[in-house]
């Protein structure tokens, strides 16, 4: 099985590519923190948000991306 965001060799972890899976922890970890600076944030919205912000880096949007459509 490969990353299914970029097709590489994944870690046994999430799945996810080295760099992928890197992205995914900062996103959650994340997560919190901008719930405490924003009262409340569904998680969907929270993804789309990170997903479009410049400060982003790639592979964190793509994870917010790949995160945003395992939800449905």
């Amino acid at each position: 099985m490969k990353c299914p965001v970029c097709e590489k060799e994944p870690v046994e972890t999430s799945g996810l590519c080295r760099h992928h899976e890197l992205a995914r922890i900062s996103i959650l970890a994340a997560y919190q923190k901008w719930i405490i600076a924003y009262g409340s944030m569904d998680w969907i919205n929270y993804l789309h948000k990170i997903e479009k912000l410049e400060e982003s880096g790639e592979w964190t949007k793509e994870v917010a991306r790949h995160l945003a459509l395992e939800q449905g």
